[in-house]
């Protein structure tokens, strides 16, 4: 069986550039956006919108805000919003909301920080809470240290999910050895 589509879709780019008093010039903002519509014969035509922005304040340092929006037909099935900080130490705080509907619906909200202590050392958390089910889904907490000749990494991470059908706790130890050799080229 053969389903033929019609899709059309539109993207926008644009790149902000200022010039200094010092004479330097430099991108101090981005934006897109992508709009995206599928037509199925006998079905409810589908579109999608995407937007971002990242705004850059000062070098090495951005702020980025992200948005879609969908639907099929005249119901809302999709929303998604990113805020997203990150500076030039590789720090960066989130906040994110999604809503999905249908059978497996979706309507949670995502937060973490990552903060690099030192030249090798980062810490991170994040959790991820549901409106639906009224409580935390999951938790996760990291510490990475970066060996100081950058040949190994050592990452251990708690992943707590404290609500699924039985209270789930896992720690992972991930050792990273770098210059080993590739595969594939």
């Amino acid at each position: 069986m053969i389903i033929k589509t019609r899709e059309a879709s539109a993207s926008l780019n644009n790149f902000f550039v200022h010039r200094f008093t010092d004479g330097t010039i430099r991108e101090v903002a981005e934006l897109r956006l992508t709009g995206i519509h599928d037509d199925v014969p006998g079905t409810s035509n589908e579109w999608r919108g995407i937007g971002e922005i990242k705004i850059k304040p000062i070098p090495n340092f951005y702020w980025k805000i992200i948005g879609e929006i969908g639907s099929e037909g005249e119901t809302l099935t999709r929303v998604t919003n990113i805020f997203d900080i990150h500076d030039h130490r590789g720090n960066r705080a989130f906040v994110s909301y999604s809503y999905l509907s249908g059978l497996m619906p979706i309507n949670e909200i995502n937060g973490g920080v990552s903060l690099n202590f030192f030249d090798r050392i980062k810490a991170s958390y994040s959790a991820q809470y549901s409106f639906d089910e009224h409580y935390f889904l999951q938790m996760i907490t990291g510490l990475d240290y970066i060996s100081g000749c950058k040949c190994w990494d050592l990452a251990i991470t708690w992943w707590h999910r404290p609500l699924t059908w039985h209270e789930d706790d896992r720690v992972m130890v991930l050792l990273t050895l770098t210059g080993l050799g590739t595969i594939g080229h």
